[in-house]
């Protein structure tokens, strides 16, 4: 193929379904590199998931299929952890008020959060904070009932002490605003008159946008005809997120239990990422035809991916040991199932340490 991609700027927007969310690699120790490395040609210097993410995965197929682009870097990675649409809204704003913006450069790659994350502005230290907080189920009782929330200014991100302790100073004050003022059926509100005016605006700003992880909103009937061009959806017709370990997407799956965050692994990453570069080529984005995202496809990267960290399962046992040995005295009992019948969720849930 060409150099020629329609647009100059993917920006990509949402939580840490879309920064990268489980791959904070800097955070394990030598666990992920170990588990992961053979998935990356140069580990980043910076404290960054982007090479796993699914926007990463994004700009890899986009380099492959086009390898002579200008712009190496035209894939800005606008997710943070924690955050919701509030950020989305903001950020978006942001790049489109800029001076010299021209919308047809530009593509807006949206993951649309749900409840429970709401976003404040400091007057004291004249910056954004976030607070996530749990309403609980019928069967039970939220956090937000039982324990003061925890205001931050980011997650996985190195802050000033003063700024924790300013954090945990307006913890009692937000728990008891948050308590008095976000009812749950209100906030759904809130939720959809937002995105859909938000959406409108971008229309109304001609400006480009999808949405490869859409959330509830997105399948309302009235916005269905105005959603449903620009939304990805998994076999059970809902959003990728939503669906991570009934597909059996999640890392204790891809990783037999060594890592056992509740994000998407690498396959699943691959899989939003080739779906995406899909519905950029239905859009007219990339000119060139789309690529196998079959269910078929799907599942062989799946047992790929499963199969090559299971094949180097005696050296990651040797870094888990050498990790974890003086928090858990020893490592992963000897449970792994052979690659054509990998282990299940239950399985990985089972997997105990050695005492």
């Amino acid at each position: 193929m060409g150099n020629k991609v329609y647009v100059k700027h993917i920006h990509t927007f949402g939580s840490s379904f879309t920064e990268g969310g489980g791959f904070e690699w800097w955070s394990y120790d030598n666990m992920l590199p170990t588990i992961y490395h053979p998935y990356v040609e140069k580990w980043p210097e910076e404290k960054t998931q982007f090479p796993f993410s699914w926007p990463g995965q994004l700009s890899n197929l986009i380099k492959e299929k086009f390898p002579k682009l200008k712009y190496k870097e035209f894939i800005h990675n606008h997710a943070r952890c924690g955050w919701g649409n509030e950020r989305t809204y903001r950020k978006i704003w942001e790049i489109v008020n800029k001076d010299g913006f021209k919308p047809e450069e530009h593509l807006f790659l949206i993951e649309f959060s749900d409840e429970s994350r709401a976003e404040f502005w400091s007057v004291k230290k004249q910056k954004h904070f976030l607070v996530n907080y749990d309403y609980g189920e019928p069967d039970r009782e939220g956090l937000l009932y039982k324990e003061d929330v925890q205001p931050v200014f980011d997650y996985h991100r190195e802050t000033f002490e003063d700024e924790n302790e300013y954090c945990k100073s307006i913890a009692p004050m937000m728990t008891n605003f948050i308590r008095e003022t976000y009812e749950r059926k209100e906030v759904h509100r809130r939720i959809e008159q937002n995105q859909v005016t938000f959406c409108s605006w971008m229309e109304m700003m001609g400006l480009n946008w999808l949405v490869p992880l859409p959330n509830v909103i997105c399948w309302h009937p009235k916005w269905w005809k105005f959603m449903s061009p620009r939304i990805i959806k998994d076999k059970y017709g809902g959003g990728y997120q939503y669906s991570i370990t009934q597909m059996n997407l999640n890392f204790a799956k891809e990783t037999a239990g060594f890592h056992t965050d509740w994000h998407g692994g690498l396959a699943w990453s691959k899989i939003v990422a080739r779906l995406t570069f899909n519905k950029m080529v239905e859009h007219g984005y990339l000119p060139c035809k789309k690529l196998d995202a079959s269910e078929k496809w799907q599942n062989s990267i799946k047992r790929e991916i499963r199969s090559e960290i299971h094949s180097r399962k005696d050296e990651i046992q040797k870094v888990y040991n050498q990790h974890y040995r003086e928090r858990w005295k020893n490592g992963l009992q000897e449970n792994w199932d052979d690659p054509n019948n990998p282990l299940t969720d239950d399985d990985a849930d089972k997997l105990k340490p050695i005492i």
